[in-house]
């Protein structure tokens, strides 16, 4: 199986919406230049340039994310919005406590840091963020 055929095979197992997103900006100069594909996190880093997209980066970062560390899927843009809309709906879909809970628990994976230690840091995170900017973004 060449790497292209690889790349598609892992993309395949993209939910709905995601997958055909992915398959249809697939570039096969990308897939060639970088090593094998062998699993779906895989498939995703290398299938295109993400910036290149109709989604752009933020949203293919937030695709990956959600294979590496577990975060939420974006939301898939409605056809006639933008990509800002959708990425701006994605960021207010979770309250600004669960969004730095979520950003912590990715680095203490990295990190291999206690549950303690992230309840400690996401806490200390989210009142920076409280002192900088005001209140806090939940929900609607």
């Amino acid at each position: 199986m060449n790497k292209l055929e690889e790349c598609k095979k892992y993309l395949n197992q993209l939910p709905d919406g995601y997958r055909e997103r992915a398959l249809s900006q697939i570039n096969e100069e990308c897939v060639n230049d970088t090593s094998v594909t062998d699993t779906v996190l895989t498939a995703i880093f290398k299938f295109c340039n993400w910036e290149d997209t109709e989604e752009g980066e933020d949203f293919w970062g937030n695709v990956y994310d959600h294979y590496e560390y577990g975060n939420p899927l974006p939301l898939l843009p409605n056809d006639g919005d933008t990509v800002q809309a959708t990425v701006q709906a994605t960021e207010h879909h979770m309250s600004d406590s669960e969004a730095w809970v979520r950003f912590a628990s990715g680095l203490a994976i990295r990190m291999d840091l206690s549950a303690d230690d992230v309840a400690y840091e996401a806490d200390e995170m989210l009142k920076e963020y409280q002192k900088r900017f005001g209140g806090t973004n939940q929900p609607k």
